[in-house]
């Protein structure tokens, strides 16, 4: 997926590959400092003052997320600012540092070059900041924050705001992932099927209708965008036919509630709501080993290359909506809950190609990690890693599975 950035609403996603889509944006004035968009032509060598200042800038933009631009001119009269570069020798190094070690808490950020076609000192940097999970953020005993003006100091009103703000969304994010079954209406009846639940929510919402934007796209052709390449296991997103309105957003199933007699267990639902929110289960990763005139039969197992994939196709999925489609520059919550696990086995023990799993030991398992709409989109493989990889360890076959860097490395396991 190629890099974009968010500039803030009404304003098109800057999606450059070389120093001339720097420079012709620049030129058409779409650099213009706004609540969304802090520029500079230029770094101060370093000093406390500098640094200072750099990391004002930085937490500025973390309350809705943003880029810094490090090489543009100031606008002159009417006229937008060139493109100039500025000197880049350990520059991003200083600015990761200045995140980490003069922001409280430390702020994550993502930072691109474009180098200056004939000065091979000189580039713009592209300094991502997050809409982030811990804002407001605090530097030099002040909350920092932006209008439309730029950066400004947060009063206490807005500070108490945010803060209560971020201290609901972490006390009931475990609450919401627990109640996937009710939003989702699923209803575990048999009890050799475990289900894998999946919750996804971004700390800052779109300025763009996710629904609207669903509509006119189509819930299946937006799923055969978001993942080009044809998916090795079955029910996944690409075969997610059944769709329906639904007053949080859309919702789709690989069964049809209302046609079907009996559900079958081993389906997958998937929400995605108007808020950026994805709610997301499944019933065929964990599920008994089965055969053609019984699909009851034999031990329930963990089917982990179906798991897997189908997590990173939600992650990948999110990540092409928040950046193609209804832009979402943020920080995510992501949260794994499974149940009925104690004493499943991998379903490499039901074959010769692997020996050295084992049963899990606990009767469920629950993960909780974050993420950016940055890594969701360009490192899928490393969130599923951080989600999954104790739950692997316990079953006895991370090694088998973990590390890998795409679905179709994934498919070959």
């Amino acid at each position: 997926m190629q890099t974009s950035y968010y500039l803030g609403p009404r304003r098109p996603r800057f999606t450059p590959s070389s120093w001339a889509d720097v420079e012709a944006a620049s030129n058409s004035g779409l650099f213009e400092e706004t609540q969304w968009v802090e520029r500079k032509k230029d770094i101060p060598p370093t000093s406390g003052p500098a640094n200072l200042e750099l990391a004002r800038d930085l937490a500025s933009l973390s309350v809705d997320g943003g880029v810094l631009l490090i090489g543009i001119e100031d606008s002159a009269k009417g006229v937008p600012g060139k493109a100039t570069g500025a000197i880049v020798n350990g520059l991003a190094d200083r600015i990761a540092q200045i995140a980490q070690g003069r922001v409280s808490p430390p702020l994550p950020v993502m930072i691109d070059s474009f180098p200056h076609p004939t000065d091979a000192t000189r580039a713009v940097l592209v300094v991502t900041v997050p809409a982030s999970a811990g804002a407001p953020h605090m530097v030099d005993s002040s909350y920092w924050g932006r209008s439309e003006n730029g950066k400004c100091k947060l009063g206490d009103g807005d500070v108490r705001r945010l803060l209560a703000e971020r201290q609901a969304r972490a006390a009931g994010f475990q609450d919401r992932l627990a109640a996937i079954d009710t939003d989702l209406d699923v209803r575990p009846t048999n009890p050799k099927v475990g289900w894998v639940r999946l919750l996804l929510e971004p700390t800052a919402q779109t300025q763009s209708s996710i629904s609207e934007s669903l509509d006119r796209m189509g819930l299946f052709e937006f799923f055969q965008k978001a993942l080009p390449h044809r998916l090795h296991w079955d029910y996944g997103l690409q075969s997610l036919l059944n769709v329906a309105p639904h007053p949080d957003g859309h919702i789709a199933r690989t069964w049809n509630p209302h046609s079907e007699a009996s559900v079958d267990e081993r389906s997958t639902i998937v929400l995605i709501e108007n808020s950026g929110t994805w709610k997301f289960a499944t019933g065929r990763a964990i599920s008994p080993v089965g055969s053609m005139d019984d699909p009851d039969s034999g031990r329930t197992v963990l089917r982990a290359g179906s798991m897997l994939e189908k997590i990173h196709s939600v992650l990948m999925a999110a990540a092409y909506l928040s950046t193609e489609l209804c832009p979402i520059n943020s920080d995510w919550t992501i949260g794994l809950h499974i149940d009925r696990l104690l004493n499943v086995e991998p379903v490499e023990n039901h074959s010769d190609r692997y020996s050295g799993g084992r049963p899990y030991p606990k009767p469920s398992y629950i993960n909780v990690v974050s993420s950016t709409t940055q890594e969701l989109g360009h490192h899928p493989a490393a969130v599923v890693e951080r989600l999954t990889g104790n739950l692997l360890r316990g079953f006895g076959i991370k090694d088998r599975y973990l590390p890998y860097q795409t679905l179709a490395d994934l498919a070959s396991r």
